[in-house]
């Protein structure tokens, strides 16, 4: 007779075995009943303390504080800024004064990381959000905060005297800019986060690409104009 203890049954399963040694519901990443070959016409239900990430979503929102989520959309949309300007300085090198920069991978660069930090919290800790205007209203303070940082490089750094148009110009349009974009790719993170709630299922970034690659694409364009326009204004 085998030994009950070495016995290599599911059962034994650490997502399976009750006990005070379970990980707390809003600790557990990986679930036998969330796996895609799980068939409900084999197995059955799940029991009703069967650990799920639908029962870790919901275990997770009632522990929720009071004001968690607005703690949280506040320092997305603060980080969110300087993260991005890390992303632009990381744009690559080999495509740096290249038209291919200014149009693709500086944009890409920036988009992307704008809504970086959003997406994370969506994908790891979706119910720290309460709404989707909450992730949108983070991406788009995150671009605002953006702007200014790079109007400070530019105005202050990078342009020994900048002309008061110049000033009004990064001030109005290059700061819509920002904004808007990140606010367009910001409502990707947030139908990822409102599809996670429909469904009750893991997060699935597909939700956001169409979005990110729309913010990216009018970012490449303004600046594919702005280039354009200058190379113009210096020939005359």
């Amino acid at each position: 007779m085998s030994d009950p203890a070495s016995d290599p049954s599911v059962w034994l399963e650490p997502h399976l075995s009750p006990g005070d040694a379970d990980p707390p519901a809003d600790e557990r990443d990986e679930s036998v009943w969330d796996e895609p070959a799980v068939s409900r016409s084999l197995t059955g239900e799940p029991p009703p303390n069967a650990p799920s990430y639908a029962a870790r979503l919901e275990a997770a929102l009632a522990a929720r504080r009071p004001g968690t989520s607005w703690w949280v959309t506040a320092a997305v949309a603060l980080g969110a800024g300087p993260w991005a300007v890390v992303g632009a300085l990381l744009a690559p090198a080999e495509a740096g004064g290249t038209l291919s920069l200014v149009v693709l991978f500086g944009p890409l660069a920036e988009e992307a990381m704008k809504v970086a930090a959003a997406t994370i919290v969506v994908e790891r800790r979706p119910w720290l959000f309460a709404s989707a205007r909450q992730i949108v209203f983070a991406c788009a303070s995150g671009g605002l905060v953006f702007a200014a940082l790079e109007n400070a490089l530019y105005l202050l750094v990078y342009i020994p005297e900048p002309t008061p148009g110049l000033i009004l110009w990064r001030w109005t349009a290059c700061v819509a800019l920002h904004m808007g974009c990140s606010a367009i790719a910001g409502r990707g993170v947030a139908r990822v986060w409102e599809e996670v709630w429909r469904r009750r299922a893991r997060p699935d970034l597909a939700w956001s690409w169409r979005w990110l690659i729309a913010a990216v694409t009018i970012h490449g364009a303004y600046n594919l104009v702005a280039t354009i326009c200058a190379l113009t204004t210096a020939g005359k």
